[in-house]
């Protein structure tokens, strides 16, 4: 039997519903994990270009920003 390489990618999404001023510019914390690679804020009509997982968080964040009650994503 043959070993087969097997890699993993790992993505964390946090996602909060915010407004910044117009001229902030996104960055990284006082202390980012070593092995992040950026941090970046997405407008709502943007979320269908980005590689959002778990499959089906576009449509939980525009549920969520359309103010129809609480949301639950640990079902997806």
């Amino acid at each position: 039997m043959d070993a087969k390489l097997v890699s993993y990618r790992q993505q964390v999404e946090f996602v909060f519903y915010c407004r910044v001023p117009k001229n902030y510019k996104p960055r990284q914390g006082s202390k980012p994990d070593k092995n992040q690679v950026g941090v970046e804020w997405v407008s709502l009509d943007r979320l269908e270009k980005i590689d959002l997982r778990p499959q089906g968080m576009a449509d939980l964040i525009r549920r969520a920003a359309s103010g129809k009650g609480p949301i639950y994503a640990g079902t997806l």
